[in-house]
């Protein structure tokens, strides 16, 4: 080779990553991903300007992926602003629907006599990553002060069904302190140590509680369903405002219904494994 050739090879225009045809596949979807992410919630609009500002990226990088976007029904135009389009849903809802042998369905008939008996908001979650993901709800008679959607996931330290779960998992909560723990509310236990002891308290009693630990005027108890060897599968809470919650009451009903739920996890598995 010369060392004309030679030349010409190392100082030859870098290509652009963002449409490289070497790299640009996972790239471009990287951007996309990351793109989806920086739009607000609540069918809030967002320009292109502020999008590329986010994500330090050029107008006419943004642009283009925001058009690929638009074409396949991920985000929707409007007056020259983007907000996330409804096949973002569609799909979204497809992760935590109802489906034959789902946790939702056979815990609905459980679910269905706590709120019977509680008139209050019931509540089914399993522990994500240290994150509780909401799969099922009942609205109660009172409105609770903040509703999340099903499928939403929320802080497990500073929840009720998160912590009746992490008192079962060593691992989880392990992960969980060297993250640390973020305040929500005045509420919020942040400390190592304390967080420790009331997930020793929580083991002993059953039941978890967070009185305002997450949201302001917002009480909540739960219980942890465990599979055959004692590990968390989800989580049953009934929750509701402070005022007038009765947590004793909340807690005998959710202890009650306990032993059965249980049953029907564990018959469900049973069923699973000898049918594979």
């Amino acid at each position: 080779m010369t060392p004309t050739a030679l030349v010409r090879h190392d100082t030859a225009a870098p290509t652009d990553p963002a449409t490289s045809p070497v790299d640009s596949s996972r790239t471009a979807v990287d951007k996309a991903f990351e793109l989806l992410a920086a739009f607000p919630g609540g069918g809030t609009t967002v320009g292109v300007s502020e999008l590329a500002r986010t994500m330090s990226l050029s107008k006419s990088t943004v642009f283009r992926l925001l058009t690929a976007m638009e074409r396949n029904g991920f985000v929707e135009r409007h007056d020259g602003r983007y907000r996330l389009g409804r096949r973002l849903y569609d799909i979204g809802a497809q992760v935590y629907e109802p489906r034959p042998g789902s946790l939702h369905e056979l815990l609905t008939p459980v679910m269905t006599t706590l709120y019977e008996h509680s008139r209050e908001t019931v509540h089914l979650g399993v522990l994500l990553d240290g994150e509780v993901a909401l799969l099922g709800r009942l609205h109660g008679r009172r409105t609770a002060p903040h509703i999340l959607r099903l499928g939403s996931r929320f802080l497990a330290h500073c929840s009720a069904m998160g912590k009746a779960m992490l008192a079962h998992d060593v691992d989880a909560t392990d992960a969980l302190l060297v993250r640390g723990l973020a305040p929500r509310t005045p509420n919020t236990i942040v400390d190592a140590t304390e967080f420790r002891n009331e997930l020793r308290r929580t083991r002993e009693r059953g039941i978890a509680i967070s009185d305002q630990e997450a949201r302001a005027q917002l009480s909540c108890v739960a219980i942890a369903l465990l599979d055959e060897v004692r590990r968390p599968v989800a989580a049953l809470a009934i929750a509701g405002p402070t005022s007038g919650f009765d947590v004793c009451r909340q807690a005998a009903l959710l202890r009650g219904v306990a032993a059965e739920a249980e049953r029907r996890i564990r018959y469900a598995a049973h069923t699973e494994r000898r049918a594979s």
